[in-house]
């Protein structure tokens, strides 16, 4: 009796003690990629190439980029028109952050085009960016223009370096964006797109992990 009593203390495990992590099936025996063929130098070139062309062939008007024209036939609910001024906004940094990053990849005429574009939309952007405000009480798209604005406009500042007059403009517009920033971050920290909770000055409501990472 004794020594199965001691036997059962030894292989029973201990009150409280903590089993190991245990992996997750597929981490260790789930389903392996195919091999592929890794695109060449000049096949990522020309993808690169086809996406500039785009965003040149989409630029309003204006120099901004964005629209509220194509819904794919959705009601999406945007109060107007602090929700259009955000999204233009965003939109517009998220195009000059891709064609400031893929700007020294191009030459000839396209390498021009882009240049000119990307003028283009910092005097769009410089001009407009103050104007985005909350949409209404329950809606906060403005947090997607104050989120991409700063990165937009820090790609700019990075590409004027050694015009001192041109980069404090895009200093004093990423800091505006900051400050807005700070003044729509939600009670419990982080940033989102909604309060349907409260509605208050300071939104109540849960942020979003992906709009925190945006912000």
């Amino acid at each position: 009796m004794t020594t199965c009593l001691f036997c059962c203390l030894v292989v029973s495990p201990l009150a409280g003690a903590k089993e190991p992590p245990r992996l997750y099936p597929l981490a260790v025996a789930g389903p392996k990629p195919h091999a592929i063929t890794p695109p060449t130098a000049e096949e990522v070139q020309a993808a690169i190439n086809r996406g500039v062309d785009f965003l040149l062939a989409d630029q309003r008007p204006d120099g901004g980029w964005g629209s509220p024209e194509n819904t794919k036939g959705l009601n999406i609910y945007a109060p107007a028109p602090g929700a259009h001024d955000g999204f233009k906004l965003a939109v517009a940094g998220l195009v000059v952050e891709a064609l400031c990053d893929v700007e020294p990849t191009l030459a000839g005429e396209r390498a021009e085009r882009v240049a000119s574009a990307i003028e283009r939309g910092a005097k769009w952007m410089l001009e407009h960016h103050q104007r985005v405000r909350r949409s209404a009480p329950d809606a906060i798209y403005n947090n997607w223009g104050h989120a991409y604005g700063v990165t937009g406009f820090v790609k700019l500042h990075q590409r004027a370096a050694g015009d001192e007059a041109v980069q404090a403009e895009y200093k004093a517009a990423i800091e505006f964006q900051f400050g807005q920033l700070k003044r729509y971050a939600y009670l419990n920290g982080g940033w989102g797109y909604y309060d349907f909770d409260h509605m208050a000055q300071t939104p109540g409501s849960s942020p979003n992990s992906f709009v925190t990472a945006t912000g």
